[in-house]
C-alpha cells in the first residue's frame, strides 16, 4: 500500500494535468533489475544507492538473512525509480534522461513504477496490476508501458495473464485489455548468464562490491527466474558442452554454485540454503516458462508492441567447468580463462553485454504484434540512446 501511495503521488509531481481531463492518458515506466532505489523501512534513509552507502556506509541488501546466514542488512522498501547514480560531483544517468524525454515530449502523465527488484517478480506483477487499476479509477483511459530488462518480464506477464497466480495462470490477455501500447527493451526471456556470474562472483558494478556481494545476490528470489534453464551453458576444458542445467538444484550442491559455495557453514545452514535454491528454482522456472507463452493465441490486434534489443557487444553466454584431480572448478570470463589455456571466445554470444540476442527474442504470440528495433547500445544504456528514445517517442505518439 505504501508503494502504491508513493507512486500515485509521483504521478502529479512529474507532469501537469493533461489539457483534456476527459481523455487522460498515462505512460508507466518500469525499470529493470537494480532499477529502483531502496530505503530502510524504519529510518527512511536510502541504502541503495547513495554516495554515502557506496563509499562509507555500505550495507548488503540481502534477503533471507536469518535463515540462510546471508550478510546482514536492514529491511528495505522501494524509494522511486533510479533516475541516476549520485557521484561526488555529478550524477550518472540511468533512467533520468528517458523519464525526462517522456515527460517533456509526450505531454502525458508519466508514472515511474518502482518495485523491489530483489523479490519474486510475480509480487511486482500484482503491484503493477494495482497501479493500473488505480490509474483507471482516476480517469486515465489510455495507458501505455515502457519497460526495460526485467521490467519486460512484468509487462509480458501482465499483458498475457493479468495478475493470475503462476500456479493457476491461463493466458487470456486480460492485462492487454487495459494497455494501448507497450515498449519492451532488452528483456532476457531466456535468462542471462551475466546474472549467474553475479551470483557466484558478486557485482561487476564499480564500488558496489560491499552492497552486492555473491551471497547477497544469491539471496534474491528474482535471480532464479533470470537464469538460463536449458543445458549448453557449461563447457569442459575442451570446449565441449556439458549436460549441466542451472535449473537443476542438484548441480548447485554438487558444484558449489552460489549459496552452496561456503562449504564451511554448518550442515543445518547448508540444508536451508539447498532447500531455498530448490524452491526458488521451481518458482523461477514456472515464471519464465509462462513468459514463453506456450500454446497461446496471438496478442489482441488492438495491442501495439515495440521490441528493442541490443546487438554488437560480446555477451557472456557460457562458462567453463574444469575437472582436475576429482575437483571441479568454475571458470568465467572474469577469471581470465586464457591463463588456463582455454578459448575465451567460446564463452560469448552476440548481445548487449548482459542479454544475448537469442534471449531477447519475444515469444511469438507477442512478437506477432511487435515493431522490432535493434540498437548498438549496451544493456544499461538502451534507454539512454538517442535513436532509441526517438523511436519510442514516435511509437507512443
Amino acid at each position: 500500500m505504501r508503494t502504491r501511495l508513493m507512486t500515485l503521488a509521483l504521478i502529479f509531481m512529474l507532469t501537469p494535468a493533461p489539457a483534456d481531463p476527459a481523455s487522460t492518458s498515462a505512460v508507466i515506466f518500469i525499470p529493470g533489475f537494480l532499477g529502483s532505489f531502496l530505503r530502510d523501512t524504519k529510518t527512511k534513509k536510502r541504502v541503495f544507492v547513495t554516495v554515502t552507502s557506496v563509499l562509507w556506509d555500505a550495507q548488503p541488501v540481502s534477503l533471507e538473512q536469518a535463515e540462510l546466514q546471508t550478510p546482514p542488512g536492514p529491511d528495505l522498501e522501494p524509494d522511486g525509480v533510479l533516475d541516476g547514480i549520485p557521484a561526488l560531483i555529478t550524477t550518472v544517468d540511468v533512467y533520468g534522461s528517458m523519464l525526462q524525454k517522456l515527460k517533456t515530449l509526450t505531454g502525458r502523465t508519466i508514472v515511474p513504477f518502482a518495485y523491489d527488484w530483489r523479490k519474486d517478480p510475480y509480487e511486482a506483477v500484482v503491484q503493477l496490476g494495482h497501479q493500473i487499476d488505480d490509474l483507471k479509477a482516476h480517469g486515465f483511459s489510455q495507458i501505455d508501458i515502457v519497460a526495460h530488462s526485467a521490467g519486460g518480464w512484468l509487462t509480458t506477464y501482465y499483458l498475457a495473464y493479468g495478475t493470475q497466480q503462476p500456479s493457476l495462470a491461463k493466458a487470456d490477455w486480460s492485462g492487454a485489455k487495459n494497455i494501448r501500447r507497450a515498449v519492451i527493451l532488452g528483456t532476457p526471456y531466456n535468462g542471462s548468464m551475466m546474472l549467474f556470474r553475479e551470483m557466484v562472483r558478486g557485482t561487476s558494478l564499480p564500488l558496489m562490491g560491499r552492497l552486492l556481494p555473491p551471497d547477497t545476490y544469491a539471496s534474491f528470489p528474482a535471480m532464479y527466474a533470470a537464469l538460463p534453464q536449458e543445458t549448453g551453458h557449461f563447457l569442459d576444458q575442451n570446449g565441449r558442452p556439458l549436460a549441466i542445467a542451472l535449473g537443476d538444484p542438484t548441480a548447485w550442491t554438487e558444484y558449489h554454485f552460489g549459496l552452496m559455495a561456503r562449504t564451511e557453514l554448518p550442515d543445518s545452514i547448508l540444508a536451508a540454503r539447498a532447500e531455498f535454491i530448490s524452491q526458488r528454482l521451481r518458482a523461477g522456472q514456472q515464471f519464465l516458462a509462462l513468459l514463453k507463452l506456450p500454446d497461446v493465441a496471438n496478442a489482441p490486434e488492438a495491442l501495439k508492441v515495440m521490441s528493442v534489443y541490443g546487438n554488437g557487444t560480446p555477451t557472456l553466454d557460457k562458462c567453463f567447468l574444469v575437472t582436475s584431480g576429482g575437483e571441479s572448478r568454475l571458470i568465467l570470463d572474469v577469471d581470465h580463462p586464457k591463463n588456463d589455456g582455454l578459448n575465451e571466445d567460446l564463452l560469448f554470444a552476440d548481445g548487449d553485454g548482459v542479454v544475448s540476442v537469442s534471449s531477447s527474442v519475444m515469444p511469438m504470440p507477442l512478437r506477432s504484434r511487435a515493431q522490432v528495433m535493434t540498437s548498438r547500445a549496451e544493456h544499461q544504456k538502451l534507454t539512454q540512446a538517442a535513436d532509441v528514445q526517438a523511436a519510442i517517442l514516435k511509437f507512443l505518439n
